[in-house]
This record gives C-alpha cells, structure tokens and sequence, in this order.
C-alpha cells in the first residue's frame, strides 16, 4: 500500500472510531454520569462526554493508521466504517427526533400562551412611521397592518409565530410593569402624542391587564419600557415580507 492510499484509510479508520467513540460517550455518560437534577444542563454534559470519548477514539485511531500493517488496518478500516456509519445515522435520526420533539414542545407553550391583544399607532407627530396602525391578536395568531401611507394602503393580516407572539407578551409585561407602578404614566408629560397603546391580556386568574396610553416623547424619555411593543413590531414588520401595497 502507498502513502496516499494508507493515508486515505487511516482518515477513514481515525474517523469511524471517532464516531463510534462520540456515539459510546454519550450513551454511557447519559445513563450513568449525569445526574438527575441537573435539568438542561444534562444535555450538555452528555455532549461533553461524547466529545471526551471521540477524541480519546481519535488518538487510538491515529496510533492504529499509523502502525497497523496495512492489510488488517484495511480490514480493521472497513469493519470499523460499517459499524461508525450505522451508528452515525441512528445519532442523526435521534437529534432529528429531539429537534422534532422540542418543536412539538414549543408549539405546544405557545398555544397555552395567553391570548392578548394589543394595538399600536404611530401618530403624525411621530418621528418615524414604519406603520401607521398595527394590531395583534394571540387569539387569531395574527397580525394587522396599516402601512405608513394610511387609508391610502390596505390592512393586510399576516400570521404571527409563536416566537413573535412570545416576545410581544414579554415587551406587553414590560409595558404591564410601568402601568402597574404608575397607573397614568404619560398623564401631564408636555408635548405632542406620537404613539398609541392599547393592550388587553386576559389573566389566567383575574384581574385581566389593560392599558390604553397616549404617548409623547416626554414620557418615553421618562418610561423607556413603553417603547419596547413598538420596537418589537417594527421587527416583526421588518422580517415578514408583506404585498408591495402595504409597505
């Protein structure tokens, strides 16, 4: 055998025990070295246990490459890929199974989200006006725009994932914060109203949070956290790609 080709299945032979190893340490880790509190952090030590074990494979797989005479490293090689191949594929299967099963999971939060609703409206003294009007709706998983030309441009209903919804909610609690330390934040702040808020999430005990806000500059300045609905639908708005006749 010449260099080339001893090199070409040395690589195949380093590689196989590697996967063999990656595959071996985790499962021997996952069942007996992680401890049973340790919550999402588990997964990560299983995966270092993986890696741990596919680098000791990759040494042993270097060392028998490099001094096994080559006709049992060619056997040894073919036995070893035969097995590294079929493991690696019941790894891809499972992650892809984890990955469907987190999906599934996450689907499953966002349906059991509370179903709030929220309008926001840039005013014509707002500074900037990607929209004029947009409203969401958790209930109907959508959205409604009104782009920046007015009644001018159509309302186009879009649909909201669950990712989306889930951050309005967040910046929606953020909003019910202020309220709640400050039940009329904007009321006396000197200047024109440049934005609109009015929120509504039912509670899964009551009372329900509501807030209906005029808002001016004076009192974003004051309360910043009443910016971040608007600042989480202009992503929205940003991401989703809507008819030319919204824009």
């Amino acid at each position: 055998m010449n260099k080339t080709n001893r090199f070409l299945v040395g690589m195949v032979c380093v590689l196989s025990i590697m996967v063999i190893g990656l595959v071996a340490g985790m499962l021997i880790g996952g069942h007996c070295c992680v401890p049973a509190d340790s919550g999402l952090a588990g997964g990560a030590i299983v995966v270092g246990y993986g890696v741990l074990s596919a680098g000791v494979g990759g040494l042993i797989g270097l060392a028998l490459a490099m001094y096994m005479p080559a006709r049992w490293l060619v056997g040894s090689t073919v036995g070893l890929a035969l097995v590294g191949t079929v493991l690696g594929g019941i790894l891809g299967k499972v992650y892809l199974d984890a990955r469907a099963e987190t999906a599934a999971h996450l689907e499953r939060a966002y349906e059991d989200m509370l179903k709030y609703r929220v309008t926001l409206v840039h005013t014509d003294a707002a500074p900037a006006r990607p929209f004029q009007r947009i409203r969401f709706d958790w209930g109907e998983r959508s959205y409604t725009v009104l782009g920046s030309g007015g009644e001018h441009n159509p309302a186009c209903t879009m649909r909201l994932s669950g990712a989306q919804g889930a951050k309005m909610l967040g910046a929606l609690r953020a909003v019910e914060g202020v309220v709640y330390r400050h039940p009329a934040p904007c009321a006396g702040t000197p200047g024109a109203v440049q934005h609109e808020l009015d929120m509504f999430i039912p509670e899964a005990k009551p009372p329900n949070s509501a807030a209906k806000l005029a808002i001016t500059a004076a009192c974003l300045d004051r309360y910043p956290a009443l910016a971040e609905p608007f600042a989480v639908a202009r992503q929205i708005h940003a991401v989703n790609d809507l008819p030319e006749n919204c824009d």
